[in-house]
């Protein structure tokens, strides 16, 4: 956090964000507030999916062996979303520390002064610079079923072939 080099034990808690330096030696300092009553991060998803199931049974005797019946049953899924960060860490003056960027629609940012953060002031921020993703994935499965044939002892499950 403060660009020394060194890895700083960073806490969020109940809206607080307190960061404990590391020292050279190792050792870590006193916690220090850096920002009260905010949120750290605020990553926003979209995602939706739409699933298809269904069966046929098919009695024609060109598809039955023996007194059975087959059912033919098939499924497809596809899924998409998307997502990205609202509120992130990111250093957009080249610094080398990491800056609060704020995209809820204003652009704000809270430049990081090594022990802290700078009150938000308006930036002009390429969208290019917050992170972004998104995913889709698609299935689909076929399969026959035999009818099952029921004898004294419970369930028998006929083969296909």
């Amino acid at each position: 956090m403060n660009g020394d080099g060194y890895a700083d034990r960073v806490l969020e808690s109940g809206g607080d964000l307190t960061v404990q330096y590391t020292n050279s030696s190792g050792g870590h300092e006193s916690s220090v507030t850096v920002l009260q009553n905010e949120q750290a991060t605020k990553t926003i998803s979209d995602n939706a999916g739409l699933t298809v199931d269904g069966s046929f049974a098919n009695e024609d005797i060109r598809f039955a062996k023996m007194d059975g019946k087959k059912t033919l049953t098939g499924n497809g899924s596809i899924n998409f979303g998307s997502s990205y960060e609202e509120i992130e860490f990111v250093d957009v003056n080249g610094d080398g520390l990491v800056d609060r960027v704020i995209n809820d629609g204003t652009k704000k940012v809270r430049l990081n002064n090594g022990y802290g953060f700078d009150p938000a002031m308006s930036l002009v921020i390429p969208t290019s610079s917050f992170n972004t993703s998104s995913n889709d994935s698609k299935s689909m499965g076929l399969g026959v079923r035999r009818k099952t044939q029921q004898t004294k002892k419970g369930k028998q499950y006929l083969p296909l072939a």
